[in-house]
């Protein structure tokens, strides 16, 4: 049986607070129909404050006054003197600062040319002469009096030996203490045999890529100068890679 009236039922909570007065303890329920409700006081002690009950933290009624930390004097040395003269770059226009002579590592004749050529480590502008890949070689004779630029690379993993030898107008080879103008052998790709020049090793001339792994350094170049009627012979035999390359630059030979 249904009721024709609509019921509603009511619940409400009121927390009573009142500042500076004692805590509400009850709160006061009403459930029940519209206009037939039923009150009910519960106490309620959670509602009321724990007497005796302080916040953990209190504000500072002044502020805090930090340590002074002594700045000593840590007796730096006075700018240099010298700065124009050491660092010509930055206090010269560009114009007037002198081009630096490049240079390549101690006991690497020719490996790094000089600006506009010239000189040990000249003849970059040279004109390319021939390329041997692997093995090969030829013979090539100067027609005038000028330079030859040798730019060489041994690579092997069961060896290989690259040997360029100069000969003078009546046929002759020179030598170098016995040696050819360049000499390199090497027995296998962890070989660290130095190449030799004019009877000379060139220490420089290889690098340790890895522990016991051995290269030869990139861009080594030797330059020398030739006269009408010599001679330049170029060999590669054994087993080189195809990086292996000897690349004559020259104004005189062909």
């Amino acid at each position: 049986m249904t009721s024709s009236r609509s019921t509603s039922v009511t619940v409400s909570f009121l927390l009573l607070l009142a500042f500076g007065g004692s805590p509400a303890q009850q709160v006061s329920v009403e459930l029940g129909a519209e206009g037939e409700t039923l009150r009910q006081k519960i106490d309620a002690p959670n509602l009321q404050k724990t007497p005796g009950m302080k916040p953990r933290w209190k504000p500072l009624s002044t502020g805090v006054s930090l340590p002074t930390i002594p700045v000593q004097d840590s007796g730096a040395p006075a700018a240099s003197t010298d700065f124009p003269q050491q660092f010509p770059a930055v206090t010269q226009p560009a114009d007037q600062v002198a081009p630096t002579p490049a240079t390549g590592p101690a006991g690497l004749e020719g490996l790094v040319p000089a600006p506009g050529g010239g000189g040990a480590a000249g003849g970059s502008g040279l004109p390319e002469i021939a390329t041997i890949s692997g093995n090969g070689g030829g013979t090539w004779d100067a027609t005038s009096d000028g330079s030859v630029v040798i730019e060489p690379s041994l690579f092997t993993y069961d060896g290989a030996k690259l040997t360029v030898r100069l000969f003078d107008a009546g046929g002759n080879e020179v030598t170098f203490g016995g040696a050819p103008l360049m000499e390199w052998s090497r027995r296998n790709d962890k070989d660290s045999s130095p190449l030799q020049f004019r009877g000379n090793v060139e220490g420089g001339s290889m690098v340790e890529q890895s522990p016991g792994d051995f290269s030869p350094r990139e861009g080594i170049r030797y330059t020398l100068d030739v006269t009408a009627g010599q001679r330049i012979s170029v060999e590669v035999s054994g087993q080189p890679l195809r990086e292996t390359t000897v690349r004559l630059r020259s104004d005189a030979l062909q």
